[in-house]
């Protein structure tokens, strides 16, 4: 099997988002593959706003049973989420579930305007709540060799 070209993937997925970013949206990343990608993201589309990271090990709705991870890390987002524009960032899109976590964590900082997700790859599993394959829905699809998506998607498109 041959694995997908990462940097092909973020150059790709840098040119969807620039004509989303203004100098007032923010940008979070997950922990860990996320991290990574929104700062390389951070730095390429030229934020204003200071980078956030999120450790969603708390939140996840799995703790319970699997317990907490042994690298935890603090979250930190430097700045005021309410009414702010953000931009969530993780490497890959599976089934949702780090997403909603995420998202369960962002709204203990506030109330953000709008959420959207940047996800270098989309592996597509989500589901709907009633076990139904959930709707695919992307502003624009690249399908690379190995047929993994670099992925964009917006307030308006179904992720859970």
């Amino acid at each position: 099997m041959q694995l997908p070209d990462a940097e092909l993937l973020c150059a790709d997925l840098v040119r969807q988002l620039r004509p989303h970013v203004t100098p007032e949206t923010g940008m979070v990343g997950i922990h860990t593959g996320g991290a990574w990608l929104a700062e390389r993201l951070h730095q390429e589309l030229g934020f204003v706003v200071p980078l956030g990271m999120l450790d969603i090990s708390f939140y996840r709705d799995d703790y319970r049973k699997s317990g907490l991870h042994k690298s935890v890390r603090a979250s930190k987002i430097p700045f005021d989420v309410n009414g702010r524009h953000l931009l969530l960032v993780d490497d890959v899109l599976y089934t949702g579930r780090t997403v909603r976590a995420a998202m369960n964590e962002l709204f203990d900082y506030g109330r953000p305007e709008t959420i959207r997700l940047a996800a270098l790859v989309d592996r597509g599993e989500r589901r709907e709540r009633d076990g139904k394959r959930g709707e695919r829905v992307l502003h624009e699809r690249r399908r690379d060799r190995a047929g993994d998506d670099a992925a964009f998607h917006d307030e308006a498109d179904p992720l859970l």
